[in-house]
């Protein structure tokens, strides 16, 4: 359903290409689409999460069909460190279980500064003709160069390394600057609706990666943190837990508690808090908010090893 969705808004962008680019999702958190030869345009529900409206979401799919309307995949020199680069985890870049040849000389060698700024100016042009306001591109680019700088990456993934996204950035506000007063449609509404599922998917992927600079990112942002998925204030307080510097353990405790107020029959903060006092030695607290969390979670994965901390602190 998803899918079928995204793929609609890259048919309005060039109805020519109507059955030539396809659209190909992926469960992971990140930030990363591109386009290979075959017209196949690969986007991670990560980046899907984290866009704002179907404009910026336009955006991205009108650059990488620029990039295959104008075979730059097929101009660029062979690259050896290209075939490198996917030897040694093309998965951990980009998130997607690729190999070989092809991903090495298609997507992971960059392309050139020309074609890049060919892809700017083609996908403007596409986005502004299917009706969407052009003013939303750079902040699209702009959401990739913070995660980029947060995570201290200068990685040949998505639109290559931190000059390459500022280059974007600089591209489009010029083709907005250009073409003197641009408007059009953003449709946020609908996208929100539509990829809402996403973002808690997105922070458990997060979670399950460790990953709590870019939960920190998203979630310590009051205006992110509201509408980006049902349960914000567990996943804050569980990245304050990872980071577990000074001072962290009280911020967690302080989100595990506003999420387990605004939503009291949702069990992980039950969990996370109660682990959090056990750790502090507060027992009595330890033992009443684990004890509700198996209480409201009595099929838990974890039930175990619940009980036995329980066992521990009640003896």
């Amino acid at each position: 359903e998803l899918r079928a969705y995204v793929e609609s808004i890259l048919d309005q962008l060039d109805p020519q290409l109507v059955g030539t680019l396809h659209v190909e999702l992926f469960d992971s958190p990140h930030l990363n689409a591109f386009c290979l030869p075959n017209g196949h345009i690969y986007i991670n529900i990560g980046l899907l999460a984290r866009l704002d409206n179907e404009a910026q979401l336009a955006t991205v799919l009108a650059h990488e069909a620029a990039h295959f309307v104008h075979q730059h995949s097929a101009q660029q020199r062979n690259s050896a460190d290209g075939a490198i680069l996917v030897g040694t985890g093309v998965e951990i870049l980009t998130g997607i279980p690729f190999s070989g040849s092809l991903l090495a000389n298609s997507v992971m060698s960059s392309y050139s500064q020309a074609h890049e700024s060919e892809a700017d100016s083609d996908g403007y042009v596409r986005l502004s003709n299917a009706g969407y306001d052009p003013r939303e591109a750079p902040k699209a680019f702009q959401k990739l160069l913070e995660e980029v700088e947060v995570l201290d990456i200068d990685q040949p993934f998505m639109f290559a390394s931190h000059p390459k996204l500022e280059d974007r950035i600089a591209s489009f506000e010029k083709l907005v600057a250009d073409s003197g007063n641009p408007g059009g449609r953003v449709n946020e509404k609908e996208f929100q609706q539509r990829t809402g599922g996403l973002r808690e998917v997105t922070l458990v992927r997060y979670l399950d990666m460790n990953n709590y600079q870019v939960l920190l990112l998203i979630l310590e942002d009051p205006i992110r943190r509201e509408r980006y998925a049902e349960h914000p204030d567990y996943f804050l307080g569980e990245a304050y837990r990872l980071r577990n510097e000074e001072g962290d353990e009280t911020l967690a405790a302080a989100a595990f508690t506003q999420s387990i107020k605004t939503e009291p029959s949702y069990a992980p903060p039950y969990r996370s808090l109660g682990l959090l006092m056990m750790k502090q030695g507060r027992k009595r607290e330890a033992i009443e908010n684990l004890s509700t969390y198996l209480r409201l979670s009595p099929d838990a994965v974890d039930r175990e090893y619940v009980e036995a901390y329980l066992r521990r602190l009640e003896s």
